[in-house]
């Protein structure tokens, strides 16, 4: 164990954080077989919840509940390697406790509800949109849907504070200048845990079925398209490049030691205290973190074996910035499809792509993350620890709403329900005007002189039956 950290040791964690990674991982894979094997095998119901997404939110539900009470981190600030500044080690829960405790009840609502309140309302909203999604209740249904769309949008939301604790781990460890002052990090097992429910959930919502829309409803919702579409997402593209380029080099989160402070901890014994303003600590006890200086110290870590450096890296490269980066250009693609009149019948499924791209894109809860962390980091001022935010946050914040800007405008144009458009068929399309129903057919021959036979009359009952379940779809002769 490192000197002054407690909690796991780096060998449990490691081990802990490749045992739980597979097993999610292997679970999931067979299910996802299952799933291939069982379509191509039997004829199962078409919106029947897919094996995989249900294996893991199941497993990603598992692994928060431990990882809500398992050590979230520990780190350790000292001087010459022997003189304690400041350690911590706490959990989510005790995390929250400590802030109620200390006054701080807005920061305390904050965690709970990303970490606890969250979680729970999209089992609740997924559970009540699988039981009314075939209610003859229209309005039912209609709640079904939506309730299915809220859960698909919030499901990143889910612990959105580990960002912050991954740029905390290298502003301690940038503390690390020997012989004067130490600073040491660790993430444990409950942020692996809390790690692997984010993207768990976020990654099963996808595969979730959505309710079928209800025709008359997704009527009386149409949106107007916009003027000059692409020339407007073109504005917020450019905007968006120019903020997140900037925002992902300067530095977002910041940390910083009151000496003073810390002089008033009964850590630092008073005839010590002398011997430590000689070191001229706060010269050396401040660190500033950005997206790209985090990306490369994390880069480093993983070569050394540890894992949850490599998660860390996974969440802020891809699901932060790239998955972020990609949407955008989606969004932009689009646009510029629709405003040069480009009738291109692959459109929809660049539409779902959109939507399916700002449900797992993080940005906005990395932005979130800093915030509520910094907010709630206030309780350790007192002691000396000073957590803040910087500029770059600003700029990830502004290119963050040129995102949501341009998705806005694109899928308010094409109406495709923020996560997946679904093409209703014009009146004008639904009905042949030359041609019969089948039922029409059917009584046309049961009126016919001549009567119909046994066979007739079972061709035409299966013949009704058929397309009566398919919307009255006329048959073309």
């Amino acid at each position: 164990m490192a000197q002054g950290l407690q909690g796991n040791s780096f060998s449990v964690i490691n081990n802990a954080a490749i045992s739980i990674l597979v097993l999610v991982g292997a679970l999931t894979l067979i299910a996802g077989a299952v799933d291939f094997y069982c379509h191509r095998r039997y004829a199962m119901a078409s919106d029947r919840p897919r094996f995989w997404v249900v294996t893991l939110m199941g497993l990603s539900y598992a692994v928060l509940i431990p990882g809500l009470f398992t050590t979230l981190f520990s780190f350790y600030i000292g001087a010459v390697g022997a003189i304690e500044l400041k350690s911590f080690t706490d959990n989510m829960m005790s995390f929250a406790k400590l802030l109620a405790d200390t006054g701080g009840w807005f920061g305390c609502i904050l965690v709970l509800s990303f970490s606890v309140f969250v979680p729970v309302l999209k089992v609740v909203l997924m559970v009540l949109s699988e039981a009314w999604r075939h209610k003859e209740d229209e309005r039912r249904r209609i709640w079904s849907r939506r309730m299915m769309l809220f859960v698909k949008a919030i499901s990143k939301w889910a612990c959105p504070d580990i960002f912050a604790y991954i740029l905390m781990l290298y502003l301690v460890r940038s503390l690390e200048k020997p012989p004067t002052l130490n600073g040491r990090m660790r993430l444990d097992i409950g942020f692996l845990c809390s790690s692997v429910f984010s993207l768990g959930t976020t990654i099963a919502s996808l595969g979730v079925r959505m309710p079928p829309p209800i025709e008359s409803h997704a009527k009386s919702h149409q949106s107007q398209k916009v003027p000059f579409l692409g020339f407007w997402v073109a504005l917020l593209f450019l905007g968006f490049a120019a903020l997140l380029g900037t925002g992902i080099t300067e530095p977002s989160m910041s940390l910083r030691l009151d000496m003073n402070a810390v002089y008033n901890n009964p850590l630092v014994a008073e005839d010590m205290q002398d011997f430590v303003a000689a070191l001229d600590l706060p010269s050396l006890a401040n660190a500033d973190v950005s997206i790209a200086n985090c990306l490369e110290a994390l880069g480093g870590w993983i070569r050394y074996g540890e894992v949850t450096s490599f998660v860390s890296w996974v969440m802020i490269a891809f699901f932060v910035v790239a998955l972020t980066i990609v949407d955008m250009v989606v969004l932009l693609i689009i646009a510029l499809k629709v405003q040069f009149g480009k009738d291109d019948p692959n459109l929809v499924h660049w539409k779902t792509a959109a939507g399916m791209l700002k449900n797992t894109s993080m940005l906005d809860g990395y932005i979130v993350g800093v915030a509520v962390v910094v907010f709630s980091g206030k309780i350790y001022e007192a002691e000396g620890l000073i957590l803040g935010m910087e500029n770059g946050l600003a700029l990830l914040l502004g290119a963050e709403l040129c995102h949501y800007a341009a998705f806005f405008l694109v899928t308010g144009s094409l109406r495709c329900d923020n996560w997946r458009a679904e093409a209703l068929p014009s009146p004008e399309a639904e009905v042949h005007p030359l041609t019969p129903t089948a039922e029409e057919i059917g009584k046309q021959v049961s009126e016919s002189d001549f009567g119909p036979t046994g066979d007739d009359v079972k061709a035409v009952e299966y013949v009704a039956e058929h397309f009566k379940s398919s919307s009255d779809v006329a048959i073309l002769p």
